[in-house]
């Protein structure tokens, strides 16, 4: 009989040739762990995180005659995009004479993208009853549309094997040995009681997340107390911490290993 996948989702700018624990950030959501999401759309807003561009991007917002006057008031911004990309700006700034260089290096690449369509120029609603020095001025926005950058990688777990070692940190924790391993190490989690039987009991129910230690918790002592009794990491509800994107569910896998092993797939 098939076994029934569990398909998860990460997006990243760079394509990343195996996942590393190591270089996690400590100070995540829920501590170090590969992030993972069922949500598709999530992991696309993931693809241009830590980018020096990202996918949409305005560079121009205020007052124009036209379009053309507008593009032109955009194409400084857009250099300066360039700059920050090819590392121009890196170690100093450029002099005048050296940025009008650059100018006109990029003026027909420029020119291309709004003939093709992915500079674009709009009219937008005044802000804040803004009035421009010229009544004549309309108030307008420029993008530049990049289309998709960064990738897509797609997992495929054993769905029985994946959630049976899983601790959800938003909801009730109704293990009391899992209470009991906490107090043992000595893990401010949920409410304090003088003796194990009383924080156990007193605590039975809650999420791992609740009780006076909530905002200053030691996810990594967390991770450690657990991974010896075969936990791969946490789910929490995405989209309630930070929003945007919807509920979605959401994990932080601590095996970099295993994670690397049940990729299937990476597209843009």
């Amino acid at each position: 009989m098939d076994q029934e996948k569990l398909v998860l989702y990460r997006g990243d700018y760079e394509k990343i040739k195996a996942y590393d624990i190591k270089k996690t950030y400590k100070w995540c959501l829920v501590g170090p762990g590969v992030y993972l999401t069922t949500s598709t759309k999530v992991a696309e807003s993931y693809r241009d995180k830590g980018a020096p561009v990202s996918n949409n991007e305005t560079l121009f917002l205020g007052f124009a005659l036209n379009r053309p006057a507008a593009y032109e008031k955009a194409f400084k911004g857009y250099c300066e995009n360039r700059f920050y990309q090819e590392k121009i700006y890196n170690h100093r700034r450029l002099q005048p004479k050296e940025e009008e260089k650059y100018y006109q290096k990029y003026r027909s690449e420029y020119e291309r993208l709004i003939e093709e369509g992915m500079v674009v120029a709009s009219y937008e609603p005044v802000l804040y009853n803004s009035k421009p020095a010229d009544p004549k001025a309309r108030y307008m926005k420029v993008i530049y549309y990049r289309g998709k950058i960064g990738f897509i990688t797609k997992f495929e777990f054993n769905k029985q094997y994946f959630e049976s070692n899983i601790i959800h940190v938003d909801r009730p924790m109704n293990d009391p040995e899992v209470w009991k391993l906490f107090y043992e190490k000595g893990i401010l989690i949920g409410s304090p009681y003088q003796d194990v039987s009383s924080y156990v009991n007193g605590n039975l129910g809650k999420n791992i997340t609740s009780g006076v230690a909530k905002t200053s918790i030691k996810w990594q002592q967390i991770i450690n107390a657990l991974k010896p009794f075969g936990i791969i990491g946490f789910e929490y509800i995405g989209g309630v911490r930070a929003g945007g994107c919807g509920y979605h569910r959401a994990f932080s896998i601590w095996d970099d290993e295993y994670v690397n092993n049940h990729r299937v797939d990476r597209f843009r």
